[in-house]
Formats: structure tokens, C-alpha cells, sequence
């Protein structure tokens, strides 16, 4: 049997100013002591749980490249390091004819830094350019 929408009856939404707010702040909690995790702090203050090797890309014409050298990576050389968990490329598909200083050009630009600064990647990622493209490795890796 098949489900007509226009015989379906869906209660009304209750509008939002009666909705109720939580206005309460709670107390800090104090601090744990003597509790460790499996994890590492990393030179910025961030805590990973995993080692992680991340490569992203300042364009998306590299991302043929990075995705071979992930690859060989995974398959030649993470074997050999047994205390890093995996490779991960972080690809985006923003170009290089891109207009890097348009108003909200930031935006993919912010997210593969964030992406990159994961700290289950060490707090350190490796970052792939042409050269020739707009975006350049410094704008991915340091804010503007």
C-alpha cells in the first residue's frame, strides 16, 4: 500500500517563544585527579588519541597525486611505524582559478585548516601545492 501525504495529519508545531529555555548555568566541575587516558598532549595544549598522519592539498588538481602517495604510504611505509594508527588525505574540490580573497572565501579555507589541525594528527599535517594555484600552502595552515 502506498502513503499519501495529503491523508497524513501531523500535530502542530508549538510556536517557539513558548518553548522553555534553560537559563540555569551549572557549576564547574573541579578538575579529576589521579584519572590518565591512552592519549598524548601535543605542543599546541590539544589532546589526540590516535596518530594519525593527515596530507591535505591547497587545490584539487593534486588530489590524484595525494591519493597514490596515501596509498603507497599505507601499503610501504605505515607498516614499518607501528605506533601510527593510519594516513589519511584530506581532499577538498576547490580550485586554483578561485577567487582566494572573495568575501567568503574563508570558509573552505577555515575548514580544511580545522580538518588539519585534528589533534589525532599530532597537531602537524603535510600540506600538498603545485605552487602555481592561489590558495598557498601558508593560507591553508596559518590564519589570516
Amino acid at each position: 500500500s502506498w502513503v499519501q501525504e495529503d491523508q497524513l495529519r501531523m500535530p502542530t508545531a508549538p510556536p517557539l517563544d513558548s518553548l522553555p529555555l534553560s537559563t540555569e548555568v551549572p557549576q564547574a566541575q573541579a578538575p579529576l585527579e589521579g584519572f590518565t587516558f591512552e592519549g598524548y598532549r601535543n605542543a599546541d595544549g590539544t589532546v589526540g588519541t590516535r596518530n594519525i598522519l593527515g596530507i591535505t592539498t591547497t587545490v584539487q588538481c593534486v588530489t590524484g597525486v595525494l591519493d597514490h602517495a596515501v596509498k603507497r604510504i599505507k601499503d610501504e611505509l605505515l607498516p614499518k611505524y607501528p605506533h601510527v594508527d593510519d594516513v589519511v588525505a584530506l581532499t577538498h574540490s576547490y580550485g586554483c582559478g578561485v577567487a582566494i580573497t572573495a568575501t567568503d572565501a574563508y570558509i573552505p579555507i577555515r575548514t580544511v585548516r580545522n580538518l588539519a589541525r585534528n589533534p589525532n594528527l599530532g597537531g602537524e599535517a603535510l600540506v600538498i601545492s603545485l605552487g602555481c594555484e592561489k590558495l598557498q600552502a601558508g593560507q591553508v595552515m596559518h590564519d589570516n
